[in-house]
């Protein structure tokens, strides 16, 4: 038998009566804070900060301090039906900003804009070695023709890695001055 889920609800808070967990063990760089500041300018606080029936901030101390540099007075919270230990208060605090999943790189890249996820918070660091300032059609020594340079990994199932490659080398073909580097990791 599972045990019982806390119970949470949602409330309005004074942010003068709300204080910071003395382990939050989070920092927000300048850029991050903008980025927040703007979010939170467009769309509102849609997801709350997390305190402790004693008024202590469990999650959300960066929008607290965003909140408060906008100079907001009031701001809503989640509450615990039952107040949480220092310790359990504390473990919560590193789940709540740990347990957040990863990006599905195919995603992002397939189905996003760069300079859209840039506008949205994402830095050219964020991007990993891919060059987002290099041109996609560099030139090529001193020929008028100009060398696309398309550099991608793939990671494929070993039981799937003949038929792509096969798949690959037909489109390849295509392009009679194409070349192919493979590198085996």
């Amino acid at each position: 038998m599972e045990p019982e889920l806390l119970e949470w609800t949602l409330e309005k808070r004074r942010l003068s009566d709300l204080r910071c967990l003395k382990k939050n063990p989070r920092r927000i760089c300048k850029h991050d804070a903008d980025q927040l500041k703007k979010s939170i300018t467009k769309f509102g606080l849609c997801e709350p900060i997390v305190i402790n029936r004693d008024d202590i901030i469990i999650g959300g101390h960066q929008r607290y301090h965003t909140l408060k540099r906008m100079k907001k007075k009031e701001t809503i919270v989640m509450v615990p039906e039952e107040g949480l230990c220092d310790k359990d208060a504390e473990e919560l605090c590193v789940r709540l900003n740990r347990n957040r999943g990863e990006w599905d790189q195919d995603i992002l890249a397939n189905e996003f804009e760069v300079e859209e996820m840039l506008e949205w918070g994402f830095t050219k660091k964020d991007f990993g070695d891919f060059d987002l300032d290099a041109p996609i059609d560099g030139v090529s020594g001193d020929s008028e023709e100009k060398e696309a340079i398309i550099k991608f990994i793939v990671s494929i199932p070993d039981g799937e890695a003949t038929s792509f490659e096969n798949q690959l080398d037909d489109l390849i073909k295509k392009f009679p001055t194409a070349k192919k580097k493979k590198k085996k990791v």
